[in-house]
């Protein structure tokens, strides 16, 4: 497992959690910095399953794991 950390959210986004199914690891990485999340990798490929639910509104430093397969 790979735990990155990355930038805080901008004060006043009103964002939220996407669907990552599908996506790449490098699609998943560069959403979840723009949103100023953390993110937990597991696996290679293609996202198949995450840890917050779609449409979750995004806040300051969550966490989110991905599974790739």
């Amino acid at each position: 497992m790979v735990e990155i950390t990355l930038g805080d959210q901008p004060e006043g986004q009103s964002e939220t959690v996407p669907n990552f199914k599908g996506m790449s690891v490098q699609a998943v990485n560069e959403k979840v910095s723009a949103l100023g999340m953390k993110l937990k990798i597991e696996g290679s490929g293609f996202a198949t399953e995450q840890s917050v639910s779609p449409g979750t509104p995004v806040e300051k430093d969550m966490e989110i794991t991905v599974e790739f397969n």
